[in-house]
């Protein structure tokens, strides 16, 4: 059984009626010694060169496990060859160079033609002549298989079907896929295949049929998440293999977009999922240099139908999913909450524009293993496309937070494989080895079946032993069993099993395939040379595992890879290693992955990889660094809970190692900067009190004033106001009698903010002019860099915007615009567009009433700043503003003010803003109510209600309850106008505050 390839240059006929001849020798030479080469390099055969074509063999006369794989990385990189070759030679023969290819899997007759003096190795029969035909019907830069081909392929290429073809010299019409990339993460293959057995999926016809009506509905318009969860071996890989074979071979997959991904047991990163999906989607490897992988992202998005200003704002936030952080105008201002809310919105975009095309069908193996961030985005995926033809097929182990996450789903369903019964676990080794005694003794097949528990796995794994051990063997008449071979033979466990295994292999393979293990389920070659004990012996172990079946090759444009072909085989390998020997090869890995990156890691993957091996091996403090470091990536795109894992990580591995305070102390401090927006409160100050304590014993007092200005932050979020000023008020008296530092600054920032929200305009007004005189001593003394003069400038806006908002509380409106005038100056000078934005809200705001041309120019100004910095936030409360203000001058109000409300209530929608989206529905409420239509009024007022009864807040509460006061008064319901004015008032009296203050529109502090 080999696999024939057929390559020939598209155009020669036509190419040598016109080129030189010494050309075409010159050309020809070239091309065949690439080509030669290329073949050679997958331990291809080159039969022969026939004019400008060649013949390869893979399989004879040396024979892969892969071969068929060997193949058709061999075309794609003899494409990528042909393509390097045309650029060198398409001026001088005036037309571009592509080649065609043909490929086909089956049995020939092999061995050497002519004397034994002067003969060649050479292959015969059908397979030969298939391939040739497949390759004659081949456009040109197209590899086209046969279904033998594609059927031993499927798991680690893209194909296209293309039907059947009638090809000269076949009796019958040949079906052939066309050829696509290699999958950047391959499927699994697991089994027997290597000694020629195989069974048809046994015991699986209930799930199966589930699995087909499911996708029928799907087609049908109507979306569904469906896990397939069982334990380790039970046949979660091989169910959804027959699943999406029998698809594709009933040609359903036709105009179905299938993108997969695998989470790894190492753990993934924040995004992890997203980012496998959309490297398979716009085939991005992990090779690809930056530029590279951003260009087959642009080109994806183009092909989707994106306009050019589109793919470049879409590209920016995919790129940062992918890990091509760069400076990009759309992510560089963005704080990590709206950071996060455009990268949902952007994959959403892509998967609905995809949509449009025809079903989505998105598969993710191992879910189990995969990161919080990846879940919410899956999750609000599912939320969104409820009505649209997508499927979410995920495998897992069983998991209680994969059943909490999943219950959220309009849609599920959920198939737990259950063991197979001992009828279809014998039915599994009669496929196998026939049903005869001879095959299997009575006493031996029992023992199988009851220690295998019904785990496929178990049984493919214990025949493999048997045949290993010449216990069981293949002869003229069929598998026959050693009179050796007894009950007591088969172990009772499948990790005794798979250590017995791993136990009887050569001692150089034994020793690979351990290193390899702690490298994790995937790994390079070159990285397992530099640590490897044996580096010499290294490529032939190898060998010796993929031919064992314990490893397969991994498709690679630079070296060799492999993974794991099932994760038990990588953990019990791991296991056998003393923790002495697993702690050695850690260090030696990590310290050899920081060699490649230069010390300097450029992608995620690369960050959690070094932190995973430091951490388990000698240098602790080095994968604590690393895990910080992936953290503060995770928190710069609000995927909080993947920080809050990362640091906490981090924090227990320096728990670990001396001399770590300071570094302790730090972590602490990120826990409870991201703890807090993650809503854990308690435990957010529980870290920062510690880190400031810690601070304290240390006499860093500029280090302990900034914690209790944060932890004043989270006194106030949970309602303790006081204890809130107090926390600034002892941060200030430990700044007292030290040198001026921006951290008193902010104290007094802070401060001011305080106490405008507390309704003190006065204080306000105190605490903030108190602030900008110390700005003012410390910009005189020359701030040492940029980044300093940048954040004093920051303070400066700021104080100035809680200046000019507490002074239009206090009517004083000139002394108000000159304030915010001046805030909007500051940050545009320095390049700070989200405080310009908000000085400019305030604007809006405070014209809105008395001069709404001038508030519109605010907004407007704003809106221009927000849409180029990406910040939907500020664009939904600058939209709202706008509307306000069109409908003030009521000639434009049905012309903008609908539009923009609707605006703001849309992006709040799409990005979850709740708070705010009580206010932008407000307004159109109020907009609907001033036309006269009290309907449409009364719903928009009902809707913002029962978000602000939520949330709770005054300032949502009252305008919703005084708009419905007044909105019953207008259709003459006294009885519900007075409970609603009461309820108004009721709200001022509790929270203390003057009604007045709580205008619909707040202003941003």
């Amino acid at each position: 059984m080999v696999t024939v390839l057929f390559a020939d240059l598209s155009g020669f006929t036509a190419l040598a009626e016109t080129v030189d001849a010494e050309e075409l020798r010159a050309l020809q030479t070239e091309l065949f010694a690439l080509m030669a080469a290329t073949i050679r390099r997958f331990d291809g055969f080159v039969e022969k060169f026939v004019g400008d074509a060649v013949m390869a063999v893979f399989g004879a006369p040396v024979a892969h496990e892969e071969d068929p794989e060997r193949a058709l990385n061999a075309a794609l990189l003899l494409h990528r060859q042909a393509g390097a070759l045309s650029g060198r030679w398409a001026a001088r023969l005036g037309r571009p160079l592509a080649l065609h290819i043909g490929v086909h899997t089956g049995p020939v007759v092999a061995g050497q033609l002519g004397s034994k003096d002067d003969g060649a190795y050479a292959v015969t029969g059908d397979t030969v002549n298939a391939a040739a035909r497949l390759q004659g019907a081949a456009d040109a830069g197209q590899t086209l298989v046969s279904r033998a081909t594609w059927q031993l392929t499927q798991h680690a290429f893209d194909f296209e079907p293309v039907g059947e073809l009638a090809l000269k010299g076949m009796a019958q019409p040949m079906v052939a896929w066309r050829l696509g990339a290699a999958l950047s993460a391959p499927r699994p293959t697991r089994g027997l295949q290597a000694h020629g057995l195989a069974s048809a999926l046994i015991g699986r016809g209930a799930e199966l049929q589930l699995l087909h009506e499911r996708f029928d509905q799907v087609r049908a318009g109507h979306s569904n998440l469906l896990r397939i969860v069982a334990e380790a071996g039970t046949g979660k890989t091989r169910l959804l293999s027959e699943f999406l074979e029998q698809l594709a071979a009933q040609g359903r997959l036709e105009g179905v977009a299938m993108r997969r991904a695998a989470c790894s047991s190492l753990g993934e990163r924040a995004y992890g999922v997203p980012a496998a999906l959309l490297r398979d989607a716009y085939g991005v490897s992990a090779q690809d240099a930056p530029d590279v992988a951003r260009q087959k992202v642009a080109a994806g998005l183009t092909v989707l139908g994106a306009q050019a200003a589109e793919t470049q704002q879409l590209s920016a936030f995919l790129g940062y999913v992918l890990g091509l952080e760069a400076e990009d105008v759309h992510t560089r201002y963005l704080d990590p909450e709206q950071l996060k809310q455009q990268i949902f919105a952007a994959v959403y975009a892509v998967v609905e524009r995809r949509l449009q095309q025809g079903a989505v069908m998105m598969i993710v193996e191992d879910l189990h293993w995969t990161d919080a961030a990846s879940l919410e985005l899956l999750h609000f995926l599912l939320e969104r496309l409820r009505e649209r033809p997508f499927m979410l097929l995920v495998t897992q182990r069983p998991a209680p937070a994969l059943e909490a996450w999943a219950e959220a789903a309009a849609a599920q369903t959920v198939l737990r494989l259950e063991p197979l019964s001992a009828r279809c676990s014998e039915a599994m080794l009669d496929a196998l080895f026939g049903s005869s005694q001879g095959a299997l003794p009575a006493a031996l097949r029992r023992r199988i079946v009851e220690h295998a528990g019904g785990n496929p796995l178990f049984l493919e794994e214990m025949a493999r032993a048997l045949i290993a051990d010449g216990l069981l063997s293949h002869g003229a008449e069929g598998w026959t069993c050693s009179p050796r071979a007894t009950a007591a033979q088969v172990p009772s466990t499948i990790h005794g099993l798979l250590l017995g295994r791993i136990d009887r292999l050569p001692a150089p393979a034994r020793l690979a395939l351990r290193e390899a293990a702690v490298i994790g389920p995937n790994f390079a070659e070159a990285l397992l040379r530099t640590v490897a004990s044996a580096a010499p012996a290294l490529p032939e172990a190898l060998d010796g595992l993929v031919d064992a079946g314990l490893l397969a090759v991994v498709p690679a444009s630079d070296g060799r890879e492999f993974r794991f072909r099932h994760g038990l085989f990588q953990e019990v390998a791991y296991q056998s290693l003393l923790l002495r020997r697993r702690t050695e090869l850690h260090t030696r890995i990590g310290q050899a992955l920081e060699a490649q990156c230069g010390g300097a890691p450029r992608q995620l993957e690369a960050l959690q990889a070094l932190a995973h091996h430091f951490r388990l091996g000698a240098d602790k403090a080095r994968g604590a660094h690393y895990l910080v470091a992936a953290g503060d990536w995770a928190r710069g795109a609000y995927a909080n809970a993947d920080a809050i894992r990362d640091y906490q990580l981090a924090l227990d591995t320096l728990e670990a190692c001396e001399g770590t305070q300071d570094q302790r102390l730090d972590v602490r401090e990120r826990l409870g900067d991201v703890l807090a927006p993650a809503g854990r409160i308690a435990e957010a100050t529980r870290h920062l009190g510690a880190a400031r304590e810690g601070r304290s014993h240390g006499g860093d007092r500029v280090a302990e004033a900034r914690l209790l200005r944060k932890l004043s932050a989270l006194r106030w979020e949970s309602g303790e106001r006081a204890e809130a000023q107090q926390c600034l008020a002892t941060g200030l008296a430990l700044m007292d009698g030290a040198a001026p530092h921006i951290e008193r600054a902010w104290l007094y920032q802070k401060m001011g903010e305080l106490h405008f929200r507390n309704a003190d305009n006065h204080g306000a007004l105190d605490w903030t002019g108190r602030a900008l005189a110390h700005l003012e001593a410390l910009e005189a003394q020359q701030p040492a860099d940029e980044e300093e003069h940048r954040n004093l400038r920051a303070a400066v806006a700021l104080s100035l915007n809680i200046q000019g908002v507490a002074l239009a509380r206090l009517d004083r409106l000139d002394e108000a615009v000159d304030r915010l005038e001046r805030s909007v100056a500051v940050a545009r000078a320095v390049d700070l567009p989200q405080a310009e934005c908000r000085a400019l809200s305030n604007l809006g705001v405070l014209y809105s009433s008395s001069a709404p041309q001038r508030a519109i120019e605010a907004c407007e100004r704003g809106l221009q700043t927000a849409r180029r910095i990406g910040d939907l936030g500020l664009q939904s409360r600058l939209s709202a503003n706008l509307a306000v203000a069109y409908c003030t001058l009521t000639n434009r109000c049905d012309e903008r003010g609908v539009d923009a409300a609707n605006t703001a209530i849309r992006i709040d929608r799409s990005t979850g803003q709740l708070d705010h989206l009580a206010v932008s529905l407000v307004v159109l409420a109020q907009i609907y109510q001033c036309h006269g239509e009290s309907a449409r009024a009364l719903r928009h007022y009902q809707e913002a209600l029962a978000l602000a009864e939520t949330s709770a807040e005054p300032q949502l509460l009252f305008p919703c309850y005084e708009g419905l006061a007044t909105l019953y008064l207008d259709v003459d319901d006294g009885v519900q106008a007075e409970r609603y004015m009461a309820l108004a008032q009721d709200t001022c009296e509790r929270a203390g505050l003057d009604p007045d203050a709580l205008v619909v529109l707040p202003f941003l502090c």
